[in-house]
């Protein structure tokens, strides 16, 4: 992947991104407990698709409306600590923004399945 910028880089459908922040959630499913009259009487899972949230750092390369359209793609995460995660059947989900203050845009992966490495 060359060299990383900021605290790592996404790769979608084969474009590099470098990226401020990355939080990759693989899925799974979330638990609470279930309180009746006499109180808890036992958990309640629930499942959870995977998703993953990004600081892009934007440059004069990364086409911000591009990226708004991704769906259905792989996108693999690489970690500044070496770590990485791969999301299969993501789409991006929320409206882009870019903040000029910044030079980034946030983004948003929902994914069909997520697994990770290191």
């Amino acid at each position: 992947m060359g060299v990383i910028a900021g605290r790592g880089s996404l790769r979608v459908d084969g474009v590099v991104f470098n990226c401020t922040e990355i939080v990759p959630t693989l899925g799974s499913e979330t638990s609470e407990k279930v309180v009746g009259f006499s109180g808890p009487a036992g958990d309640k899972t629930t499942p959870v698709a995977p998703m993953l949230t990004a600081t892009v750092i934007v440059t004069e390369d990364v086409d911000v409306i591009a990226l708004q359209r991704y769906r259905d793609v792989t996108v693999e995460v690489q970690m500044a600590d070496g770590r990485s995660y791969v999301f299969e059947g993501a789409t991006q989900t929320n409206q882009l923004a870019h903040s000029v203050a910044e030079g980034t845009c946030d983004v948003e992966f929902d994914a069909m399945t997520a697994t990770g490495a290191g």
